[in-house]
């Protein structure tokens, strides 16, 4: 909302506003390239700088409770891995702070990465913790012993899910065709789910695979050798 006092003018959101990173990508390919993010509720589309200095990929702010796509800006170039955040945790603590010290709830919000490939996919992995988004926040000892730790977030059971993504977990994820993919993430988590654990719970790194973890191969028919001439 926009007011004015005076001569001045201010804007009031009424929507949370939080930053999120994509970083640590892979392919080398993508390094120094920009990144497209486009609204899929309004079509509208920023084109997003790479950051090599103090981070190692991309980062934007996002209004919450939004759809955004993610795709390198260059033709045929696809992402292959990344680490992803979705705001602070030690933001969130805070705002959970207050809300308990005034009693009431706290307002839900979310914010669904859809990441958008030019080949076709498997599936993908989503891991969590990721350990240099731990490192990065809470120092290199505090990575590492989380390194080991990682473990893969389950995908959601029907894509049609993620359609609903304020009824989702605070992390959830899933195909919903073979060149798009989503994650969700939610805060606070859903009423009565496990208290989350780990120092980002808002942030996993995201693996594209082209086959089944039983390999490329499975479930193809036995080569016929016997041929007639």
């Amino acid at each position: 909302e926009i007011h004015s006092r005076r001569d001045y003018a201010f804007i009031t959101c009424s929507k949370p506003i939080r930053k999120v990173e994509v970083v640590y990508p892979e392919p080398m390919e993508v390094y120094l390239r920009q990144l497209n993010v486009t609204n899929l509720d309004t079509g509208l589309t920023q084109i997003i700088e790479y950051e090599d200095k103090e981070i190692f990929g991309w980062t934007f702010q996002a209004l919450a409770n939004q759809r955004l796509e993610i795709r390198p800006n260059f033709v045929g170039s696809d992402l292959h891995e990344a680490s992803v955040r979705y705001g602070f945790s030690d933001l969130f603590k805070y705002i959970k702070a207050e809300a308990q010290k005034a009693g009431r709830e706290v307002e839900p919000e979310w914010l669904q990465l859809v990441v958008s490939s030019w080949s076709s996919r498997d599936h993908y992995n989503l891991i969590r913790p990721d350990w240099e988004l731990v490192a990065t926040r809470h120092g290199q000892q505090a990575g590492e012993a989380v390194q080991a730790s990682g473990a893969k977030v389950e995908e959601v059971a029907d894509a049609a899910q993620l359609a609903a993504p304020q009824d989702l977990p605070n992390l959830a994820h899933g195909m919903v065709t073979n060149e798009s993919w989503e994650v969700t993430f939610r805060y606070p988590d859903l009423p009565g789910a496990p208290a989350s654990t780990g120092l980002e719970p808002l942030a996993a790194r995201f693996v594209a695979k082209r086959c089944p973890d039983e390999g490329c191969t499975a479930g193809l028919p036995d080569l016929n050798q016997e041929w007639d001439n």
